[in-house]
């Protein structure tokens, strides 16, 4: 618990100070989510506390969006089940309601996915942090152990309409792995359906644009 606690804070703090210096001020063409650009530094830090440096995202908003909204999923009969909306981050417009906020920092925290999600968000003006910690989440978790591999967004990822950006792949198997990508999410009969493997858990984001 308290190696977990050390994580968020950490996390948190990445996100907020990190976040601050990531404003161009030029409007973006789209919305993206991608790896974030980490200092060297920042690479130690995580190291030091045994966190992923690959569970920090950068993203990218149009002037539209006013909410970022997360997803946890799990794979059943081959199908993606929805298991939870792990909260939705408010307030894409700037402290004075004048401008609204294009870019900024997310982080993800967890160990594995059924034992639940930590999150929390930034913004590029500095308005400050939002988390979220959802644990446990309600998913069917494996009731035997075996080996974890985590697949993760590696490049910029445009949102196109009004989807979902797959962030991170989690498959819970018994003793063998093959390879994925998170692409892998919108076709998973051929990589992720698996005799071996115990449990298959997504995280995926998405932009939500204001009321007209």
């Amino acid at each position: 618990m308290m190696k977990k606690r050390l994580w968020a804070v950490l996390l948190a703090a990445m996100v907020f100070s990190t976040a601050l210096t990531g404003c161009s001020g030029k409007e973006p063409a789209g919305n993206y989510a991608a790896p974030a650009a980490l200092t060297e530094s920042e690479k130690k830090l995580l190291k030091l506390v045994g966190a992923r440096e690959n569970c920090i995202f950068d993203f990218e908003a149009t002037e539209q969006v006013d909410t970022l909204r997360f997803f946890a999923y799990q794979l059943v009969d081959g199908e993606w089940v929805r298991k939870a909306e792990l909260g939705g981050f408010y307030g894409m417009a700037d402290a004075q309601e004048r401008v609204r906020v294009s870019k900024g920092r997310f982080a993800l925290l967890f160990e594995t996915i059924p034992e639940g999600v930590t999150i929390s968000v930034g913004t590029s003006d500095g308005s400050g942090v939002t988390g979220a910690t959802f644990q446990p989440a309600p998913f069917e978790a494996p009731t035997e152990g075996g080996m974890t591999a985590t697949e993760t967004l590696w490049e910029k990822k445009a949102l196109e309409g009004t989807g979902e950006i797959p962030l991170v792949i989690q498959i819970i198997g018994e003793n063998t792995y093959r390879t994925c990508s998170v692409d892998d999410f919108w076709d998973p009969a051929e990589r992720l359906v698996q005799s071996d493997y115990l449990g298959v858990y997504a995280l995926t984001m998405s932009f939500e644009e204001q009321p007209q």
